[in-house]
């Protein structure tokens, strides 16, 4: 599977580029955390501090300075090689039922010739 692909993309200057390292080379400028919910109390009376959510990074536009996200940038050849593998898993176990239904048949043809073998020599 390849990388993840990211778009940069300053809708001020229009400046824009894919790129599909996580080293971008860009200056990210600092983001504060988001407080998912206020502070509560709990059954002891003891005041809970919810957790932060953190803000997705922001990158500086090295043509105009503005602020920029990186948006992820879909893959179409991770879903056609994900159908392929799949395919290959079908028809690979197709061949191994069919490998053992044949082993099976092979295991009941000398199962009866053996008994037929058997009734034989306890004839004599």
């Amino acid at each position: 599977m390849g990388k993840q692909h990211h778009k940069l993309h300053c809708e001020i200057c229009n400046w824009t580029r894919v790129t599909d390292s996580e080293q971008l080379g860009l200056y990210e400028v600092k983001r504060s955390k988001i407080q998912g919910r206020i502070p509560y109390l709990d059954e002891n009376n003891k005041t809970v501090v919810p957790k932060f959510k953190k803000q997705p990074p922001k990158y500086r536009c090295p043509k105009c300075g503005r602020g920029m996200k990186a948006t992820k940038v879909p893959n179409p050849q991770e879903k056609i090689d994900r159908y392929h593998q799949e395919k290959a898993a079908e028809e690979q176990r197709k061949e191994w039922e069919a490998l053992e239904e044949e082993a099976r048949k092979r295991y009941e043809k000398v199962k009866e010739e053996y008994e037929k073998e058997q009734r034989e020599l306890d004839g004599y």
